[in-house]
């Protein structure tokens, strides 16, 4: 294997990484916050979490699907591999949730915790649907994982 192979799998790695491990991060400290029993502490938590990922998830998953392209056109792998295929409909099922939903969704929350304070009528509920898009995200990813490391 030649040493500009491993610098793209390293990328196509770090965002998979970045993407996957956030997600799992934001699963646990969405429990502990539901674990308070407050539903401002938790609306409070999801708002924060909105925030974040919006920075961090977009550039985890381009940086993810651009050095998984890369890595088939440099001729490692083909696009005919299940576990590629798979990728892809990972990639595009993410930034479908991520765009669509999440994003705009969190923002909407976002707005609604600014203008009316964190015991808005609707926002825990919407903290609620959040959270379960996250909880897709994360079983989405999950399954890229198995099958990026098994290759089937």
């Amino acid at each position: 294997m030649d040493e500009l192979y491993n610098w793209i799998l390293f990328g196509h790695i770090l965002g998979a990484a970045t993407w996957f491990g956030g997600h799992v991060l934001l699963e646990g400290l969405g429990a502990t916050a539901n674990r308070s029993g407050d539903p401002a502490i938790y609306t409070r938590h999801i708002v924060t979490a909105s925030k974040t990922t919006e920075r961090v998830m977009p550039i985890a998953a381009i940086m993810t699907l651009g050095f998984g392209i890369w890595l088939v056109i440099d001729g490692a792998w083909e696009f005919s591999d299940v576990f590629v295929s798979i990728g892809f409909l990972v990639a595009i099922l993410g930034f479908a949730i991520g765009l669509g939903f999440l994003t705009p969704k969190g923002k909407q929350l976002a707005a609604m915790v600014e203008d009316e304070g964190v015991d808005a009528p609707g926002a825990f509920e919407l903290a609620r649907r959040l959270t379960m898009g996250d909880h897709a995200m994360t079983g989405i990813l999950v399954i890229a994982m198995i099958a990026m490391i098994f290759k089937f």
